[in-house]
């Protein structure tokens, strides 16, 4: 079906279709078409959707700011032709960065992945030169935020993950506590904050691509989560599993003393809630959240000493 969609779309034979993408409820497929290479993105869960239309302005946005990626082909929300909203896009040569960058291995130091972070961060600073409005994730047709602050946008994340681990996979009460407590601690630095930008959302390792024969980032994939909201966010989701790697791509970001210190005071404040969220991931897709629930436990820990 995939294949008659976009067949009928561009007017060319499509010669095969790949799917490449076994997260539940998401649709990913590679469609090889006339020697090119297109990704199509839908979803099967009709109870979560994803926001191909806030993607398809994110992608564009960073084209616009100088940040290389996929070029929308179509977007489609009217379901006439799949019976869910979807997005086609091309798709950009090389690896994605995980595959670089596992945190088993000391090799953060390794001339050319430091040269790979340092790129990426100077194109994520290029990001978050975009001023926004309101926080949280981006309505397309607004142009801006779903909530009037910060802390109302990370507590909405927060809700919405938890109750589907409560669901699933009980946590203990004491660590859930702790998360609730430790937003309620921080939640007039977050409400204080009144510069938001443009970010990313999910920038993990994994949505950058590099090239690494030619030791170059070729661009940054997937903005389902675009968002407006604070900077620092992007930067606390880059380094949630591990922190060796925020040198080199703070080299690239060249961040002010006001961001550096921001960072240290609330990127631990966000990784607890990125945690909160890996956990929820792990459930949906049917496996064990124990690495994140241990991680989670080790972030509160810090982060209430650092409190």
């Amino acid at each position: 079906m995939v294949g008659e969609v976009v067949a009928g779309l561009l007017g060319e034979a499509v010669e095969r279709v790949e799917p490449i993408d076994a997260s539940f409820g998401r649709l990913a497929c590679r469609v090889h078409v006339e020697g090119r290479s297109l990704i199509f993105k839908s979803s099967t869960d009709p109870d979560d959707q994803i926001p191909v239309a806030a993607e398809a302005w994110g992608l564009e946005e960073a084209r616009r700011l100088d940040v290389p990626g996929p070029a929308v082909i179509a977007l489609d929300t009217d379901r006439r032709r799949f019976p869910a909203d979807f997005l086609l896009i091309e798709e950009i040569p090389g690896i994605d960065f995980s595959e670089l960058m596992d945190p088993r291995d000391d090799h953060f130091e390794d001339p050319a992945t430091r040269s790979l972070l340092v790129q990426t961060g100077g194109l994520l600073r290029r990001l978050h030169s975009r001023i926004t409005e309101r926080f949280g994730p981006i309505d397309p047709e607004l142009i801006q935020g779903k909530h009037p602050s910060w802390h109302k946008a990370l507590v909405s994340r927060v809700e919405h993950r938890l109750r589907r681990l409560q669901e699933n996979s009980p946590l203990n009460p004491s660590l859930l506590a702790g998360v609730w407590e430790l937003l309620d601690e921080r939640a007039s630095e977050l409400d204080g904050y009144e510069d938001p930008r443009l970010i990313h959302g999910d920038f993990q390792k994994g949505h950058v691509i590099v090239d690494p024969e030619r030791t170059e980032v070729t661009g940054v994939i997937d903005f389902e989560d675009v968002a407006s909201g604070d900077p620092i966010w992007d930067l606390a989701t880059f380094s949630k599993w591990e922190e060796e790697s925020l040198s080199a791509l703070l080299e690239g970001y060249e961040p002010d003393p006001e961001t550096v210190e921001r960072l240290d005071q609330l990127g631990p404040v966000y990784r607890v809630v990125l945690m909160v969220g890996a956990a929820a991931w792990f459930v949906k897709e049917g496996l064990s959240p124990r690495p994140a629930v241990e991680r989670l436990t080790s972030l509160l820990a810090k982060a209430r000493r650092g409190a």
